[in-house]
């Protein structure tokens, strides 16, 4: 299925993505004990890079991360179908236990945006979301704003295609974003902590899948 990216501006790493071996992509839930789910497979994380680095001084705040309170957008014209908010905003590098199911994703918000196709949203900002459900949204609206709510370890935006509105027992699908520009790519081995090492990888890229590492410029 061909989208619209999630969010808007430049320097969106994917930290999470394919191709190679991370939480989301080595995800497996058991089911009623009959059936394993791929919830996560094709879901990506994101977060904001300036001057080869995601947050200003020693990151503990979550105001010093650059994606922070930016702006999370609907992939295409779409039914608001389930929204969660109410949950603070965590520190960063404290990485909380959900209490329940609905505690995993934190705020966050389920679209519809075509038969037995539901866009998640997760980690969104405490009191920003703009929707309820019900709602009517057109493709590139905001619809809340980008946080670190339930368990994050920093501001992120967590966002996949799922056939059902459940973040446990949907299967994750395929999807590629209509056009973005490709910055280049972070080299995660050579990287050291929080000052990234980015190899350079400039051009226009149509109907893919942003790749994990790369670094994306969304119109």
């Amino acid at each position: 299925m061909v989208i619209r990216p999630p969010l808007k501006g430049k320097g969106w790493l994917a930290t999470s993505a394919c191709c190679k071996p991370n939480v989301h992509r080595d995800l497996r839930v058991a089911i009623d004990g009959i059936r394993i789910e791929t919830a996560e497979t094709f879901a990506v994380d994101w977060v904001k890079v300036k001057n080869a680095r995601i947050f200003d001084g020693e990151g503990k705040r979550v105001e010093q991360y650059y994606g922070f309170d930016e702006d999370v957008l609907a992939v295409a014209d779409s039914t608001v179908v389930s929204i969660r908010d109410g949950m603070p905003d965590e520190t960063p590098s404290v990485l909380i236990v959900p209490k329940s199911k609905s505690e995993y994703g934190g705020n966050n918000v389920f679209l519809e945006i075509a038969p037995h196709v539901f866009a998640w949203y997760a980690h969104l900002r405490q009191g920003s979301l703009r929707v309820k459900v019900g709602d009517a949204v057109k493709a590139g609206e905001p619809i809340a704003k980008l946080g670190n709510t339930g368990p994050s370890e920093g501001p992120h935006l967590h966002f996949g295609l799922l056939d059902k509105p459940d973040s446990v027992a949907g299967r994750s699908l395929p999807f590629v974003f209509d056009s973005f520009t490709l910055d280049g790519a972070v080299d995660f081995d050579s990287s050291n902590g929080d000052r990234l090492v980015i190899r350079p990888d400039a051009r226009q890229v149509r109907s893919a899948y942003p790749l994990y590492g790369g670094i994306q410029d969304y119109p």
